[in-house]
C-alpha cells in the first residue's frame, strides 16, 4: 500500500504488507537516501545520470526531498486483488 496527497508536501512510500497477519514486511520512500529508498549493491542504471549514491537526495534542493517525492495515490491497492 502507499500513501496519497503529494500536493501537501508528502514524502510518498510504498509498504508491502503480509496479508495474513497485517505486520510490515517492509517499506519504501520514494525519495531520500538509499537506504530509504531501497536501492542497494544490486541496482544496475543503464543510464550515467542515474549511476551514484544517494541521488534521491543529491539531486533535490537542500531539504526538499524530507518534504516531496510523488505518491502512489490508487494503483498499488491492486497488487492485492491479483491472485
Amino acid at each position: 500500500m502507499g500513501d496519497s496527497g503529494g500536493e501537501f508536501g508528502v514524502r510518498g512510500w510504498l509498504t508491502a504488507l503480509d496479508t495474513s497477519s497485517g505486520k510490515v514486511l517492509w517499506q519504501a520512500k520514494h525519495t531520500g537516501p538509499d537506504k530509504d529508498v531501497l536501492i542497494g549493491p544490486r541496482f544496475k542504471p543503464y543510464y550515467d545520470s542515474e549511476k551514484g549514491t544517494d541521488l534521491g537526495v543529491k539531486t533535490w534542493p537542500p531539504g526538499a526531498w524530507k518534504v516531496g517525492g510523488g505518491t502512489v495515490w490508487g494503483f498499488s491497492r491492486t497488487i492485492q486483488n491479483s491472485t
